[in-house]
């Protein structure tokens, strides 16, 4: 709802208030409090201020009071707009010690995985090195004696 359709909703109340004898106001008070409660929030407290002490209507002095505080409303939703409910994202749903299983969980199976993936990469490297040597027939052995005839040769 935008917030010129509030101030005028709210102002229509102030004249059905106006208007209405003392002893019909029930149906006014239920439409009042939920268009507080959707404007300021179930829990705010202007709805409650408004269910507490505004409800029962039976003095035209009392009606006064509840025309001040729609007015007092009126101006607070110009000066600070209506209340918006916070939107509920899909970790806000699961429950706080359904999380703390989770996340730890996750953690785990995260470095088993990277330590799988590293091994099979091991592999994979020492069987390319194994082919390799195979294909060109020098074997391990031969390539260290290789080395030594050459560091044996070496002038000093």
């Amino acid at each position: 709802m935008k917030v010129k359709k509030s101030i005028i909703i709210l102002t229509e109340q102030s004249e059905k208030l106006k208007r209405l004898e003392l002893f019909t106001t029930h149906n006014w008070t239920v439409e009042t409090q939920t268009y507080l409660s959707e404007f300021f929030g179930k829990g705010s407290y202007q709805s409650e201020h408004f269910r507490m002490h505004l409800t029962d209507i039976k003095s035209n002095e009392k009606k006064e009071k509840i025309i001040s505080f729609l007015n007092d409303c009126i101006n607070i939703i110009s000066n600070k707009g209506l209340y918006k409910s916070p939107k509920s994202n899909f970790l806000s749903t699961i429950p706080d010690w359904l999380l703390s299983l989770i996340i730890p969980a996750l953690v785990v199976l995260g470095t088993l995985l990277g330590k799988y993936l590293s091994d099979v990469q091991n592999i994979e490297l020492k069987r390319e090195n194994k082919t390799l040597m195979e294909k060109s027939s020098i074997s391990p052995t031969d390539s260290i004696t290789n080395k030594d005839k050459y560091l044996s040769n070496k002038p000093k």
